[in-house]
């Protein structure tokens, strides 16, 4: 590992930095892998010209572009293994046999993140507005994927390989202001917002033989009814893309109608696995927050706001208990009584089961109060505070909670029936500070 920082006259700014780092989880061949990392900085407000802009306390853009590695997650994935095959007999006895369970892959390397980003950190107005504005963009290589290798040369039909790439980008803005400021009144507040997007844009290596098929994740399974995969992994989409038929209504009988990528329409008992298309996605256009801390006197108050926009959500619960059970099913949902829908569609995975999963959360709130004791010897300050996490959620979402994984790469945005409920907590505290 080595650095380099320079600062010239606090206004032009350089930091470099390389490693090379190890791992034995690889192959024999690519133990290990150099990380390079460099970002260049200019303080704009130090300039002579910016005397002109009082109203400027501080500005700096910056670049950067930086290499990092990712380990595998688990021992011994790159060698040859054995394991038990059952037992057959010979010479009187039972005797165990093993077979290959597992290739051989020397040239198992690291997974690597480049990153190239700017940005731009600013205050103004004596540091009444302050905050950063960023844009990057991400490029995974290397991607780690278990492909389907033909039988010989390989002793296994599958091995783990780098041949997989993905591409991120984004930008983030985070503004921090005190619109007020007196004597007695102070009130802090910093929105952030986040736009955030990836997309498979490789998978296979033809020329090592690693071809990749499309596959399907996410599968489920509930009330004995359903045993589907949900979301489509292949290149030139997003992770926790979704992947079904397109929902285009009921007929006066409960037949349900699909829309086929083509554009025309099959009722249920006629489409087919080619029907099916991208209906939706886990991952959500953008998520922002919103911090506030108020004071008056001796009385403060924090509220702490998330939330996520444009993103799709799998009610498997309305899936498996809603408007499609069977008569004989003991659990259901209140709209599956009288329901017309036709029974023996419902394991026909459409976006009539994805609902919005945008939502706004008060993830914290916390009230108090400093009593002060400057006659006292004793005591120097008493606070009593109330705190509420998970107050609410304001949301369009039919199920428990909107907010589930999307970061997985098999089964983002499912909300499944053990999914076990985010809860309310409420704590009353009381903090004091002795001589």
């Amino acid at each position: 590992f080595g650095r380099i920082n320079t600062n010239y006259a606090d206004k032009y700014l350089l930091s470099a930095s390389i490693r090379r780092e190890g791992s034995s989880r690889f192959g024999a061949n690519n133990k290990w892998g150099w990380f390079p990392a460099v970002s260049l900085g200019w303080r704009v407000a130090g300039e002579d010209f910016m005397e002109d802009y009082p109203w400027v306390d501080d500005m700096k853009i910056r670049a950067g572009f930086g290499v990092t590695g990712n380990n595998l997650g688990s021992d011994l994935r790159s060698v040859a293994m054995l394991s038990n095959g059952g037992t057959f007999w010979y010479n009187g006895a039972y005797v165990y046999t093993y077979g290959v369970s597992q290739n051989v892959n020397p040239d198992l390397r690291w997974e690597k993140k480049y990153e190239y980003n700017v940005g731009i950190d600013f205050s103004y107005y004596e540091s009444r507005i302050y905050g950063s504005f960023d844009v990057y963009y991400r490029q995974t290589r290397d991607l780690l994927w278990d492909y389907e290798v033909p039988t010989p040369p390989y002793q296994y039909p599958t091995l783990l390989a780098n041949a997989g790439q993905m591409d991120s980008y984004g930008i983030e803005l985070a503004i921090s202001g005190v619109p007020v400021k007196t004597g007695n009144w102070t009130w802090v507040t910093t929105p952030t917002i986040s736009f955030n997007r990836n997309y498979i844009t490789k998978l296979s290596d033809p020329d090592k033989g690693f071809n990749y098929k499309e596959t399907t994740s996410g599968g489920v399974g509930e009330n004995g009814i359903m045993n589907t995969n949900t979301q489509l992994i292949t290149e030139g989409e997003p992770v926790g893309a979704f992947y079904g038929y397109k929902f285009a209504g009921f007929k006066n009988d409960g037949t349900w109608m699909f829309q086929t990528p083509a554009g025309g329409y099959k009722t249920g008992d006629a489409v087919s696995e080619g029907d099916r298309q991208i209906i939706g996605n886990a991952q959500p256009l953008f998520t922002y927050g919103w911090n506030n801390t108020i004071r008056w006197k001796n009385l403060d108050v924090s509220l702490f706001f998330r939330g996520v926009f444009g993103n799709d959500v799998l009610n498997v619960t309305r899936w498996a208990y809603g408007p499609q059970s069977s008569a004989s099913t003991n659990v259901f949902l209140k709209d599956a009584v009288g329901s017309k829908v036709v029974y023996s569609d419902k394991g026909h995975f459409s976006d009539y089961y994805l609902e919005d999963g945008s939502y706004l959360k008060l993830d914290n709130l916390t009230v108090g109060y400093n009593f002060k004791f400057n006659e006292n010897k004793y005591v120097e300050n008493l606070r009593v505070y109330l705190t509420a996490q998970n107050v609410f959620t304001v949301t369009k979402y039919s199920g428990q909670d909107p907010e589930v994984n999307t970061t997985s790469v098999w089964d983002s945005g499912i909300d499944y029936p053990d999914f076990y409920p985010t809860v309310a907590t409420v704590l009353l505290g009381v903090n004091l500070t002795l001589f």
